[in-house]
């Protein structure tokens, strides 16, 4: 026997049978554990914002940053490319301000890759549009691999350099910034402790619980500062569901001053409790303290309210509401949740 007796044959796995529903599976693959991928094949780092984030009467499937916090938006298909995708994509790109679009697709027909041919050849275009298909593969009984493969693109888009890294003044900016967060809550004797910053545009810290983690974000261009309780992964639906339950008792122990923004669809594996406020000038580092109290106050709050909360709860005191209405009609609120520029 030679080795290559040992080879094995590489077998296609359709990904709408493997995934089966784009909304329940697909999608918070992508979010999570896809998004690497996706950037390695795109050859940008994209960093979440968000999941189905509102635009005008629709949701747009993925929302993310680009190094240079650019929005990237991301439209995604299990079946083969059809023309309502690709209206929706061109109507989140406007909606949502992005400079990316990208379709995800298992199949791209000739007709919708020349569309995307055409948007890109716009003089000065303002967003720059991808087609990628998602590809599945298999040799034996091994773990199904994904793939994205690239198949339509600006046409500058071969000859940018893998991964860029964030602008280095920015991220010194952005690790400034957090060092001295985290030394004004060690200060303070704040109740939370934020991890090691990194030249990122947001920190996390740590809640306490598994698939619970609070973040900072910050954005420049926006001049707003946000902080969010994440909850991800299978522990998203249930306790999002009972914390979402408990929204006026919660919202009534916070007071006036913060005013929350939930995202908590069904069946989604990333859940959001967030505040957030404007009007900083985040390069101002004579304004920090102003900033860093509001922080402060909201992390502290957030520590206060929704620990004990969380504690208390039993994931299966949660039963997933069966209707043939529209569940969105049904959780979490219905205001378009503030965007920000976040550069994880």
């Amino acid at each position: 026997m030679t080795f290559t007796d040992e080879l094995g044959d590489l077998v296609y796995v359709d990904p709408n049978e493997y995934f089966k529903d784009e909304a329940k599976f697909f999608t918070p693959w992508v979010s999570a554990g896809g998004l690497g991928k996706l950037s390695k094949a795109l050859k940008t780092e994209l960093d979440l914002v968000e999941t189905e984030q509102l635009v005008g009467a629709l949701k747009a499937d993925i929302v993310c940053t680009d190094p240079g916090d650019e929005t990237v938006v991301i439209e995604n298909q299990l079946t083969p490319s059809d023309n309502r995708h690709l209206g929706q994509l061109v109507a989140y790109a406007a909606g949502t301000g992005a400079t990316t679009a990208v379709w995800i697709a298992s199949r791209f027909k000739p007709d919708h890759r020349k569309a995307i041919g055409l948007l890109n050849r716009v003089d000065n275009p303002r967003v720059r549009f991808f087609c990628v298909e998602i590809r599945l593969w298999q040799i034996g009984n091994s773990p199904t691999a994904p793939q994205f493969v690239v198949i339509a693109h600006p046409d500058d888009w071969e000859q940018r350099p893998n991964l860029p890294p964030v602008d280095p003044e920015r991220g010194n900016f952005y690790k400034d910034y957090w060092a001295s967060l985290k030394e004004h809550l060690k200060r303070s004797g704040s109740t939370v402790s934020l991890n090691d910053p990194k030249p990122k545009a947001l920190i996390f810290a740590p809640f306490g619980k598994a698939g619970f983690a609070l973040k900072s974000s910050i954005s420049v261009t926006k001049n707003q500062t946000k902080v969010d309780l994440l909850i991800n992964g299978v522990a998203a639906e249930p306790f999002g569901q009972l914390l979402h339950s408990q929204k006026a008792e919660i919202e009534e122990d916070l007071g006036d001053v913060v005013k929350l923004d939930w995202k908590i669809p069904p069946d989604w594996s990333i859940a959001t409790i967030s505040t957030a406020d404007t009007g900083w000038n985040l390069r101002d580092d004579s304004q920090w303290e102003d900033q860093f109290r509001w922080f402060e106050a909201r992390l502290n709050e957030f520590n206060r309210v929704f620990r004990d909360r969380v504690d208390a709860i039993e994931p299966t005191d949660y039963t997933p509401y069966e209707s043939d209405e529209d569940p969105d009609d049904l959780v979490g609120d219905s205001q378009e949740a503030p965007t920000d520029d976040e550069d994880e």
